[in-house]
């Protein structure tokens, strides 16, 4: 066993920047029994001893008890002995059976959340910062955090299963980053996003899983608000008649969201964005899209993409975004945000292999009119806001089956796209 605190945690060598990770538990109770109790045993000199005696005194004294008038007192003895350790397994058995029932812990630049996995996205209950972290303790195949009493989500926490080498290496250069930062005056937030390797690997799959397959990946030659924005082109097919340029990396930021909309409305905080095109718009870089005319909606894509960290916001479903011109022959400055094609009607959403859950949204570039059509202060349900951009009856869609409405939203969506070329 090796333990690390605080005042050593600087003499393990980490290298680059740790990654996310998520803890495993084992399939069977006994097993993670067997680490939790070996861990309760380990960490304490007079538990062991108490342990020696036990094993010896309990046949001393159930020869004694025979032989003896006094055999109720040894016996209240022997029951506290065993009444004690069943208390541990109680204990452990219920720890086990909370976090078996879809709960788990999320390590991140932000500190260790309480995950649930609720209605296919996993939602995040709670975060305790990296400075309630008082020492790590390393076995063989497995790792263990003791938590401050401070902390709310765990006084102790058990990582047992995966690579525990690269869980070790992740833990320990977060913490030893939290610690830098606590040194440096420095806050978290001020860290870049990325996503591992792992990631981003799992991601793309998904976006063609989802999308279809990815013709081209233009890369961000210089990261700017600390995002790595790139973006994936998948080109227009027979069945999907429309180019999907889709980000990758934005969903590495984890937007600030109130307790309400995260818990109670299970709404994730990391977010995609993409836009569909019409089949003959100039999308790939050989074809010249880097031109005003045919550039502009992927820097609408982008800028929607890194608002949301700019400005501590969090962009939404249905909701309507906008910013200020730079020029006044700048391209449409609004968005509608909607869930993407094939089929708005679902939500498209990712869940990673480190416990995020990342939403993909589309954006509907919108004129000023219609961005000012409806009141600010008016809440506008889906089908009332939708109706109007896409010209079409959202609701009544609901009823067509899954083929006629992905083609009703295909066309409207691309119709709705082609009169704002005209607009400007």
């Amino acid at each position: 066993m090796k333990k690390y605190t605080k005042e050593n945690v600087f003499n393990f060598k980490t290298e680059g920047t740790p990654s996310d990770f998520r803890t495993y538990l084992p399939d069977s109770f006994s097993e993670f029994l067997k680490y939790a109790y070996g861990h309760y045993f380990a960490t304490s000199k007079i538990r062991q001893i108490l342990e020696i005696i036990a094993l010896i005194a309990l046949p001393i004294l159930a020869f004694y008890s025979g032989h003896t008038r006094h055999w109720v007192k040894v016996f209240i003895v022997m029951l506290t002995i065993i009444g004690y350790k069943a208390y541990l397994i109680y204990a452990y058995h219920k720890l086990y059976k909370s976090l078996k029932d879809n709960a788990y812990y999320r390590f991140d630049k932000y500190g260790i959340s309480m995950m649930v996995d609720t209605n296919e996205c996993q939602v995040r209950l709670d975060t305790e910062s990296w400075d309630l972290v008082e020492s790590v303790y390393e076995y063989d195949d497995y790792i263990v955090l003791d938590l401050s009493d401070k902390a709310e989500i765990a006084k102790e926490i058990h990582i047992i299963g995966g690579d525990k080498e690269k869980n070790l290496k992740n833990l320990l250069g977060f913490w030893q980053m939290s610690l830098n930062f606590t040194l440096n005056g420095k806050n978290p937030n001020d860290m870049p996003d990325y996503y591992s390797a792992e990631e981003t690997a799992e991601l793309q799959n998904f976006i063609e899983d989802q999308f279809g397959e990815i013709d081209v990946i233009a890369h961000e030659k210089e990261s700017a608000h600390g995002l790595h924005v790139d973006l994936a082109v998948i080109q227009p097919t027979e069945e999907r008649p429309y180019y999907t340029v889709c980000t990758i990396g934005v969903g590495a930021y984890r937007m600030t969201m109130n307790n309400e909309d995260r818990v109670e409305n299970h709404t994730p905080e990391y977010y995609e964005f993409l836009i569909h095109l019409p089949a003959d718009w100039v999308v790939l870089p050989e074809e010249g899209y880097d031109k005003e005319e045919n550039w502009w909606p992927i820097r609408l894509l982008k800028t929607v993409a890194v608002e949301p960290k700019l400005s501590n916001e969090c962009f939404k479903f249905n909701e309507i975004v906008s910013y200020k011109r730079s020029s006044e022959t700048e391209n449409p400055t609004s968005v509608y945000i909607d869930y993407p094609l094939p089929d708005p009607y679902y939500s498209t959403l990712f869940n990673t292999s480190t416990g995020r859950s990342v939403q993909f949204l589309q954006i509907i570039p919108l004129t000023e009119e219609e961005a000012n059509h409806f009141d600010v202060d008016r809440i506008v349900d889906y089908n009332e806001k939708a109706s109007y951009y896409y010209g079409m009856d959202t609701k009544s869609a609901v009823d067509l089956d899954e083929e006629e409405r992905i083609a009703l939203y295909t066309e409207h969506i691309l119709d709705h796209f082609k009169k704002i070329i005209m607009h400007n």
